[in-house]
């Protein structure tokens, strides 16, 4: 980012951009962008982008299709954004690479493919973007369409682990824990969810209390595994939801408390978590924390069922024949 700040620092560019100036016209596209100096204005930031761009500029290429991509000030143009990023990306530009990457993924504004998305990721990933090379190690696990290479996969988790990226510290961690390119290891697993969960992944969060519920890579300790969960839960980690929903419905390392089970098993089922839609379908039909209700037990079962979950179509049938 090259924003400079401050109401003279527009003055100039605006000044430079009316000389002709092109690297004043990315300057002060900038600060329209970032809103320093001046109010954020997407649009105006766009046609000095534009203009940039047009003029085979790397960076203003990027932010064009930022703004394309985001939608900013302007209606989404996935066809748009993909153009300006290609260009960039042509150029060497990292970051382009990355969400051209994520484009040919998803689909977006271009047929997806997942050989073409590897491409892109490969690119940037070699330039050490560590976004990239979690998705490039994403993409060897588990993409159809290319040649998998778990191998090659965890080398680029721990390119970017290495880094601090907390997704790959986490992805490494299930490597270890699954056994999935590296003999299982469930201490080793730890550490790395231990890694990723100080760097803020909620996801870790919870496979750290998964690993204290059922003692695996530590002793076994449900008073420990509900304070994990309760942090992965508070934060909207609707499988930590599930299993704190469990601790209290079970008396698990905390005192049995059937009005705060269904709470959780709430929480979560409202994320359309097919487990907690069954459990809060039980809590209604046995008045378990709740009243009883069978309407609303057939309710919670029948979305259960619609997410694949097998108990509660079981479950549906029994009440039905009641």
């Amino acid at each position: 980012m090259r924003v400079r700040s401050g109401k003279k620092a527009v003055h100039w560019f605006k000044e430079a951009v009316k000389q002709g100036d092109p690297d004043a016209q990315v300057e002060l596209a900038d600060l329209y962008y970032f809103g320093e100096g001046v109010r954020k204005d997407y649009k105006a930031a766009a046609r000095l982008y534009r203009i940039a761009a047009k003029a085979g500029d790397s960076y203003a290429q990027y932010f064009l299709g930022c703004i394309y991509f985001r939608g900013l000030g302007m209606r989404t143009n996935y066809k748009a954004a993909l153009k300006w990023y290609t260009e960039a990306a042509r150029k060497g530009d990292k970051d382009s690479q990355y969400y051209l990457g994520d484009m040919y993924s998803e689909g977006l504004g271009v047929k997806k493919s997942n050989r073409t998305a590897v491409k892109w990721y490969a690119l940037a990933a070699k330039q050490g973007d560590p976004e990239a090379q979690v998705s490039l190690g994403y993409a060897l696990f588990y993409s159809e369409g290319i040649k998998r290479n778990r191998s090659e996969a965890l080398k680029w988790y721990r390119k970017a682990a290495w880094q601090g990226n907390e997704h790959a510290q986490s992805n490494i961690g299930l490597c270890y824990k699954w056994g999935d390119a590296v003999k299982k290891n469930y201490r080793i697993a730890l550490s790395w969810f231990r890694k990723a969960a100080a760097n803020g992944n909620i996801n870790a969060q919870f496979l750290i209390g998964e690993a204290y519920f059922d003692g695996q890579g530590v002793r076994k300790d449900l008073k420990e595994a509900v304070k994990c969960f309760r942090k992965a839960a508070l934060k909207g980690h609707a499988l930590a939801q599930v299993y704190l929903g469990m601790c209290y419905h079970n008396g698990d390392g905390i005192k049995q408390d059937f009005k705060k089970s269904v709470k959780w098993y709430r929480l979560a089922a409202q994320q359309n978590d097919e487990e907690a839609q069954y459990f809060l379908g039980m809590c209604y039909r046995d008045g378990e924390g709740t009243r009883k209700s069978k309407r609303l037990a057939k309710l919670w079962f029948r979305k259960a069922i619609d997410n694949g979950e097998s108990r509660a179509k079981k479950a549906l049938v029994k009440l039905e024949i009641t």
